[in-house]
């Protein structure tokens, strides 16, 4: 607990939670509000400890529900793919086979951190969607406001899962479906989180705090003046990134001098998303515009790839 900083963060506002005292800030003299990460992974946590409120052994508890969350994403990820006819169930079971053994992935999955929840919650949308948006009748006002709901998990996971909800209605615009259903499922879904982060982005904090509890206000004061060298760096770092997640022991035995082999290959699936269109669903349309995102956002893309890593890898193993 606390080897990657945000796990040691969930599991505090977790406790807060689970005790009563709100979505705050613990370890802060003041008790701040968490207003940097949204709320639904630390409300899974919450849950356990609510049950189960004896610490530090409550942690692995939260492991091997994070480990058994990864099986049944896993385990979706392959329905979902598989029933909606984005690849061959061979190139699904490659990479989902490949993804469970991979070190780094692995880490994700033992760890107390979000992006396992996160991969489920895409593999729910996505297989929601697709069954909607190619459907040419009988759907009903509840069906979009349901898929309004789902489309808007993602983002109540991690915040980067906000870029989905303004592909999705672009999606369904253009193939003709009415949208109103759909956005009163979205506002019901994120209204309460926009409200409690809205006042963070104004509120004043000095730097440590800001770091804390403003995602949105340290990014445009940190982010914005450094976009093109942030820019320059995901670009490059994306597909090595890529490469390096499944393949990390071919990966460690490419001399640095011949990494551009590692870019190359792990350029591949990009470069086929974008000229190849898989069937008339929307994976290509979720993946690019998340990774446009990923571009610009002031972190190394490692950690937002995990989740998505399993979709890439479906992509490179049909170009071979």
């Amino acid at each position: 607990c606390g080897h990657y900083h945000d796990d040691g963060g969930y599991i505090l506002t977790a406790k807060s939670l689970a005790e009563g005292d709100g979505y705050r800030l613990i370890n802060f003299p003041d008790n701040l509000s968490q207003t940097k990460y949204p709320f639904l992974y630390p409300c899974l946590l919450a849950l356990i400890w609510k049950i189960y409120p004896i610490f530090p052994q409550n942690i692995i508890i939260m492991q091997f529900v994070n480990i058994s969350l990864a099986a049944t994403a896993i385990a979706l990820c392959y329905l979902c793919l598989s029933n909606l006819g984005y690849f061959s169930r061979m190139v699904i079971f490659s990479s989902l086979l490949l993804c469970s053994t991979s070190p780094f992935f692995l880490y994700f999955t033992t760890s107390v951190l979000s992006e396992i929840l996160f991969f489920f919650l895409c593999c729910l949308m996505l297989w929601l969607f697709d069954h909607l948006l190619n459907r040419k009748s009988n759907r009903t006002a509840l069906q979009y406001i349901v898929l309004g709901i789902i489309i808007s998990l993602p983002y109540l996971c991690r915040s980067i899962g906000l870029i989905f909800i303004p592909i999705a209605l672009l999606l369904l615009f253009i193939n003709n479906h009415p949208l109103k259903w759909t956005l009163l499922g979205i506002v019901i879904t994120t209204l309460p989180w926009v409200l409690w982060h809205i006042p963070s982005v104004s509120a004043g904090y000095d730097p440590i705090q800001t770091y804390y509890v403003d995602y949105t206000g340290w990014w445009m004061k940190y982010g914005i003046q450094n976009i093109i060298d942030i820019v320059i760096f995901n670009i490059i770092a994306i597909p090595l990134t890529t490469f390096s997640i499944p393949f990390w022991g071919i990966y460690k035995l490419i001399p640095n001098n011949l990494l551009v082999i590692s870019f190359l290959l792990g350029a591949i699936p990009f470069f086929y998303m974008i000229v190849h269109k898989q069937g008339n669903g929307s994976l290509r349309y979720f993946l690019l515009g998340y990774l446009l995102l990923v571009c610009i956002w002031p972190w190394p893309p490692g950690r937002f790839l995990v989740p998505i890593i399993p979709f890439i890898l479906c992509y490179l193993f049909t170009v071979f």
